[in-house]
């Protein structure tokens, strides 16, 4: 297990108290299962595939509820910068974005109340959060399937206009880059999150990033990345990400 300095488990039963906190102003306590799972995903930045789909199924019925009253801020981040590069409600019926860890369908929901008509197409390696979201979040996918970020065998090669990631690159490891850029059009944007912390202690990430520049296998989009907190909540107030926006090969970007 790696840790970082400034991450939250760094401070004495910083997750108690979070789910203290949560209990007294939501009136909902975890069971003890699901305290045990949330404990585990604070704590463990570099967990096992097993141990991801484990722990989200876990907590897939009430992981909508204990995000906002975090205040996370992620999906939020991610359709607003992508919406002032390409416009969502604009987009014809033909274009496809693909929701790359779609969890139970936070982010899908945010793009289609920008007006998005086109293809929406989400994959997550939950099973319980698929299921979750296939039943509280109808007509918002076109499609949804349990995949693994690393293996998208079911999603042929260049078929996504846009490919948005929020809060799971760095949960899944640096060679789901290499897929997702495979399904993305040439020409096409990818948007995604990564913490702070991640990015700037674990420095592969950044010479991954610098090695597909170098092949120009994909183009930084001027101004990025840019560095947001993940949470609106005060106890989780040192927690930051980058939010990264990259095009794919040298072609013109054009897409709605």
């Amino acid at each position: 297990m790696t840790t970082y300095s400034d991450h939250p488990i760094q401070v004495p039963f910083f997750v108690g108290k979070l789910l203290s906190a949560y209990a007294q102003k939501c009136k909902r306590d975890f069971t003890e299962k699901e305290k045990k799972a949330v404990r585990r995903i604070f704590s463990d930045l570099n967990p096992q595939k097993d141990s991801i789909v484990e722990n989200f199924d876990i907590i897939s019925d009430c992981y909508d509820d204990f995000v906002i009253f975090l205040g996370y801020q992620t999906p939020e981040k991610i359709v607003q910068e992508l919406n002032q590069l390409v416009p969502l409600k604009q987009c014809t019926e033909d274009m496809t974005l693909l929701d790359a860890g779609t969890g139970t369908g936070l982010l899908g929901e945010l793009i289609r109340s920008m007006g998005f008509k086109g293809r929406l197409i989400g994959v997550d390696i939950s099973p319980k959060s698929i299921q979750y979201l296939q039943q509280n979040r109808t007509g918002i996918y076109d499609e949804a399937q349990v995949g693994d970020m690393t293996a998208l065998s079911h999603i042929k090669d260049a078929a996504a206009d846009v490919v948005a990631s929020a809060g799971v690159i760095g949960l899944a490891p640096k060679e789901s880059l290499d897929e997702l850029l495979r399904v993305t059009k040439p020409g096409g944007l990818l948007i995604y999150s990564l913490s702070k912390d991640h990015f700037d202690i674990d420095r592969s990430w950044e010479e991954k990033h610098r090695n597909f520049l170098m092949r120009e296998v994909w183009q930084q989009v001027e101004g990025y990345p840019k560095i947001y907190p993940y949470y609106g909540n005060e106890l989780l107030r040192h927690s930051y990400f980058y939010l990264f926006i990259f095009k794919k090969g040298k072609l013109r970007f054009k897409i709605c």
